[in-house]
């Protein structure tokens, strides 16, 4: 994505940009005004820099103001063609984080496939929770947990959420 932003008479492209490095791609922002560049993983900071290089001045800006993104219009057009976004369920004291959606034809995941992921953090007795648990399915891997009984499988790991199903 390619933006041109003008303001206080300066003209600056931003533009959303994944390039290599010796760790992998990295997602980040390039800003350029004439013969200056700048590159940030942060919109705020690739902006705010590019703008004190043209002017001279320490202004800093907030870069998602600045690209309009409080703006619902554009906010809704940015999202419109993002397959998914990660979502949060409340469940009691437990938020739910939901990373990814498929769809299958088992009932016994709700509908969901292997692409399905979910996670959440918990305190058991007095310690954090710090364990990774994989299965095949909801209830084998509640199975595993010697703590949240009171909840099924399903219920746990959001498959029995409406927008879940929704998705799904």
């Amino acid at each position: 994505m390619k933006t041109l932003i003008t303001f206080q008479e300066h003209d600056i492209i931003t533009k959303i940009t994944e390039p290599e490095s010796e760790f992998g791609s990295v997602l980040g922002y390039s800003c350029k005004y004439n013969i200056f560049s700048e590159f940030s993983i942060s919109l705020t900071t690739a902006i705010s820099n590019i703008y004190q290089k043209v002017t001279n001045t320490k202004t800093k800006f907030s870069g998602p103001a600045i690209m309009g993104f409080d703006t619902p219009i554009i906010s809704k057009t940015f999202i419109q063609n993002i397959p998914f976004q990660v979502y949060i369920i409340p469940l009691e004291k437990l938020r739910i984080w939901v990373l990814g959606v498929g769809k299958s034809n088992n009932n016994e995941y709700n509908f969901a496939e292997a692409r399905y992921k979910a996670a959440f953090v918990y305190k058991y007795q007095n310690k954090q929770f710090k364990k990774t648990f994989i299965d095949s399915t909801p209830n084998l891997l509640w199975n595993k947990l010697d703590c949240l009984k009171q909840y099924s499988g399903k219920k746990l790991f959001g498959l029995e959420e409406p927008y879940t199903q929704n998705i799904i």
